[in-house]
């Protein structure tokens, strides 16, 4: 079973500011990609697996242009405890870096 977590895209923000706050924020919460390409499933998007430290456990995120659509899935079998604690401010942190990259680039 998966379960998917949807993120909030900031009106006017680019592919690249929504790209860039998911890069930013999960590397400012310590977790390590572990690789980043595409789904045939959702053509053009952009798919992340990420790790902290050694733990168990991989979180995948994904952002569809064309759906203007970016979300967590956590799926049972990659599921670890460290997600549940972190997703929450992970998910706020990838919202106020959208606003933030597009208030910087308007100065």
């Amino acid at each position: 079973m998966t379960q998917e977590v949807d993120i909030a895209i900031s009106r006017g923000a680019s592919d690249k500011d929504v790209i860039n706050a998911i890069d930013l924020a999960c590397r400012e919460f310590g977790l390590s990609p572990i690789s980043k390409g595409s789904l045939s499933k959702y053509p053009g998007c952009t798919h992340w697996h990420y790790k902290l430290d050694s733990q168990p456990g991989t979180l995948e995120l994904t952002y569809w242009p064309t759906a203007k659509r970016a979300w967590f899935s956590l799926r049972d079998n990659r599921r670890a405890s460290w997600m549940d604690a972190l997703l929450p401010q992970l998910k706020e942190d990838i919202e106020r870096w959208m606003i933030a990259t597009r208030s910087e680039l308007r100065a």
